[in-house]
């Protein structure tokens, strides 16, 4: 991962409802199809002793698949995280990861273990003990096929919604502003936090060439402030407005390459200049 973004909807450009009204249909057909070619039975991961192979279960049930941008978000917000994956890819030929592909299968391999191994002795019921076993190995399965995704991928985009965040009056009062009840956006955004950061080769070739320039020039370069709203400090703020420039620029012709999209939001955020030169890491 290189950069993290905290994208805040507020409807002053009406973009929500651009994208719900126009990519979401586009957006699920791309996540159908990637879940087509995603799921798989259970019972090939049986071995003869009646042993679980879950590193290969994990592969194919929750696979590392090629993307530009990690999209989190909250469950209710799965329309609109289909619609901005898709309007990406429709206008900018960028792929987009959406962490409820993975949400998804986590149920759906949870049934099949489940019925196949947690079954109570009365036959009406699931063990107690055993559920809570399976559920344990599953969702660390899922999180460890997330930060895999996040590590892999180039940059992550929080939808912060009135979904994915808890606003209440003490948080307020209290200074943190903004919380969130979801434990997967919590890990997700932790790891976000945690993980190396990985420069781009297109970029890290300018990066050197500028370092060497600064070295020789000793010119003293000063980034903007970051002023984050939420508890979300290590993410830079992104808004609708900002997307709509991109939408603008490229309004009539695709960009060369789609990752000059990604180069855009870079330079309209600050990260690089026009000439792909670092303005801070």
């Amino acid at each position: 991962m290189y950069k993290g973004f905290n994208l805040v909807l507020n409807d002053e450009l009406n973009f929500k409802e651009f994208l719900l009204k126009n990519y979401c249909k586009y957006g699920k057909e791309i996540c159908k199809a990637k879940k087509e070619d995603t799921i798989e039975k259970l019972q090939k991961y049986v071995g003869k002793d009646g042993s679980l192979d879950c590193t290969a279960l994990q592969r194919d049930w929750f696979p590392e698949i090629k993307s530009n941008i990690f999209i989190s978000h909250s469950h209710a917000d799965e329309d609109l995280a289909v619609s901005l994956a898709g309007w990406f890819h429709k206008e900018f030929k960028l792929e987009s990861f959406i962490d409820s592909y993975v949400w998804g299968y986590c149920n759906d391999l949870l049934k099949e273990i489940d019925n196949e191994y947690c079954r109570h002795s009365n036959g009406n019921s699931y063990d107690y003990d055993k559920r809570n076993d399976s559920t344990s190995h599953v969702h660390m399965m899922l999180s460890t096929a997330l930060n895999q995704m996040i590590n892999k991928t180039e940059c992550i985009i929080f939808l912060n919604t009135d979904k994915s965040i808890l606003k209440t009056e003490d948080n307020i009062n209290d200074g943190n502003g903004n919380k969130t009840r979801s434990p997967w956006i919590y890990s997700e955004l932790v790891t976000t936090k945690l993980i190396e950061k990985n420069i781009p080769n297109r970029l890290k070739m300018k990066k050197e060439a500028f370092n060497e320039s600064f070295e020789k020039s000793k010119k003293v370069y000063e980034s903007e402030d970051l002023k984050p709203t939420y508890d979300l400090d290590h993410l830079i703020m992104l808004s609708e407005k900002e997307l709509n420039r991109l939408c603008n620029k490229y309004k009539e012709n695709y960009p060369n390459k789609p990752t000059d999209a990604l180069d855009e939001i870079y330079i309209i955020s600050h990260i690089i200049n026009k000439l792909g030169e670092p303005i801070y890491d």
